[in-house]
């Protein structure tokens, strides 16, 4: 089984940030958040009864890590000089 580390790091780097359409996912899959609950529950000594916490904390971490990654994405593409603002529909005819 991935270790906590690996799994987070994968997510961060943007390895798992795909869907399947291969359109850039906003969140973390059901199966992201498996993966590292149970690698929790593992460093937890598998301790059973902290299923919901382990869950819990891995879908926090994850969430905290795939926004960290957009506000990332959005700095990033301000200073490369790309536009950011939304296209006015009024301006559009």
């Amino acid at each position: 089984m991935k270790k906590r580390a690996d799994i987070v790091a994968a997510d961060t780097t943007g390895q798992r940030r795909r869907g399947k359409d291969g359109s850039r996912r906003l969140s973390p899959t059901h199966e992201e958040i498996a993966q590292l609950a149970f690698s929790l529950y593992e460093s937890g000594g598998r301790q059973d009864g902290h299923h919901i916490e382990d869950w819990l904390c891995a879908e926090r971490e994850l969430v905290q890590s795939h926004a960290s990654l957009r506000s990332a994405g959005r700095s990033a593409g301000r200073s490369a000089g790309q536009y950011t603002r939304p296209i006015e529909m009024a301006s559009i005819k």
